[in-house]
């Protein structure tokens, strides 16, 4: 037989706990299944929201998530790595985060357009290579309105979208790729909602 009785009990006991958090009420909290990329920083998001996007594609182009402790769940984010990153290994890059505008679901669509613009750009030597993270914050249904967030936390911190990029996804991009990790080596830059948003974190961060 496959298992004894020991571990028969073993296996379900397992299974037990890997599935008990699909069921709990709304006064429980279910234990976050990933590391946070900052335990310290309180967890006050709604995990259901589409946190994670789709693959969108692009040129030079990765996606990849991060366990967030203020979203409480994975987060996705699409990275373009400049073809010096891996011919200039000693070398630290700037980083730019490019912030997308509202829409009714992930915003993923320019992101292939917006990654061949830079890196023909960077080909050309009209701008410096840099490595230009497009992180996701996701549409919240209220009702039947689907609220978009401004890039900025809500009012009940369900969609704490400031704090994950700011506190969360920045630093977690400095800890995985060579990066110029300070004030003098990040751009930040968007379309419409994300542009206003540049400006407004621009100035205070």
């Amino acid at each position: 037989m496959l298992f004894n009785q020991a571990g028969l009990i073993i296996f379900f006991a397992i299974s037990i706990i890997l599935c008990s958090c699909d069921k709990v009420s709304e006064e429980d909290d279910c234990p976050l299944q990933c590391i946070p990329a900052n335990p310290d920083i309180p967890g006050t998001g709604d995990p259901t929201l589409e946190w994670v996007t789709p693959v969108a594609g692009g040129t030079r182009t990765e996606h990849h998530v991060f366990c967030s402790g203020a979203a409480q769940t994975e987060v996705s984010y699409h990275i373009y790595i400049p073809e010096a990153y891996n011919t200039q290994p000693s070398q630290k890059f700037p980083v730019m985060y490019w912030l997308h505008g509202s829409g009714q679901g992930p915003v993923i669509s320019g992101i292939p357009f917006l990654t061949d613009y830079f890196d023909n750009a960077i080909s050309e030597g009209l701008i410096p290579p840099m490595l230009i993270v497009f992180p996701n914050s996701p549409v919240r249904s209220l009702g039947d309105r689907n609220i978009i967030t401004m890039w900025v936390d809500s009012k009940d911190l369900k969609s704490p979208v400031e704090t994950v990029v700011i506190k969360e996804l920045v630093p977690h991009i400095d800890a995985t790729y060579r990066t110029v990790a300070s004030r003098e080596g990040r751009a930040l830059d968007g379309f419409s909602m994300g542009g206003v948003w540049s400006c407004k974190a621009g100035y205070s961060e």
